[in-house]
């Protein structure tokens, strides 16, 4: 079994942390200009947090964000719709 390296875990999950907050900061501010409510904004961001792996977003852009947040947002309707 390999020794745990407690500095690497550390440095590993401040940066999972780091960068989990900047792409919520990310899609918040895309979302707003984009006239989308902050409800379904926090919504997208919670279930985010849930599932969060920061290589899904290397290289996003705030256009592949938006079209994520509100491909979320049709399918959170049509599952209250039916």
């Amino acid at each position: 079994m390999d020794e745990f390296n407690l500095r690497k875990y550390l440095a590993e999950n401040k940066l999972t942390e780091a960068t989990e907050e900047e792409i919520a900061s990310r899609v918040k501010k895309v979302g707003k200009e984009a006239g989308i409510a902050d409800e379904d904004i926090e919504d997208y961001i919670s279930d985010l947090s849930g599932h969060f792996e920061p290589d899904a977003y290397e290289g996003d852009t705030d256009e592949d964000l938006l079209k994520d947040l509100k491909l979320y947002i049709s399918v959170a309707e049509n599952k209250l719709n039916n």
